[in-house]
């Protein structure tokens, strides 16, 4: 690896255990929060970062995140699903619609599995008797931020290249 990437990796890791501690200041946004996070490790590797990278600082952020953050609802979405979701969109990006899909839908369904059964033997929550209201809500859930989450990238991604362009106008006047 080089610095420049050990850099960019530590710089996701920081950013990523201060986004999740902000829920320790407002309690109420936690989903947003750990969409948010999401967010980071696909927009890098869109602009070109590589994959290795990105699941270095996961599995650091992963360890951080249990140490750091006390809230075992938070530690245990982001290291199921949340932290990994950004590479795994990212990189089934160049696929076909139906194998995108597939691989997608298949992280998402061994993501609620494990999810399902945290919940249930970790935390101690007994949600047997509401099995298909939790799997309606996961996939509503699902099909929300996969929406969501090409949206966010494209307008981020937008953005940050208009703020280029206008920098470098400017810098060449």
């Amino acid at each position: 690896m080089k610095t420049r990437d050990i850099t960019l990796a530590s710089m996701l890791i920081a950013l990523q255990v201060l986004t999740l501690l902000i829920i320790y200041v407002i309690p109420t946004i936690k989903l947003a929060l750990l969409f948010a996070v999401s967010l980071y490790s696909g927009i890098l590797l869109r602009i070109g970062i590589k994959k290795n990278t990105i699941i270095i600082s996961y599995i650091a952020s992963c360890a951080l995140i249990i140490f750091l953050i006390r809230i075992v609802d938070v530690s245990i979405l982001f290291i199921i699903f949340f932290g990994i979701y950004g590479l795994v969109h990212e990189s089934t990006k160049h696929y076909s619609i139906l194998k995108k899909q597939l691989v997608r839908w298949g992280c998402f369904f061994i993501s609620a599995a494990l999810l399902y059964f945290a919940v249930t033997y970790i935390i101690s929550i007994e949600i047997v008797y509401a099995l298909w209201i939790y799997a309606l809500i996961c996939i509503a859930t699902f099909v929300a931020m996969q929406i969501l989450y090409e949206i966010c990238v494209r307008e981020l991604i937008r953005i940050t290249r208009i703020k280029y362009i206008d920098e470098k106008i400017v810098f060449k006047r």
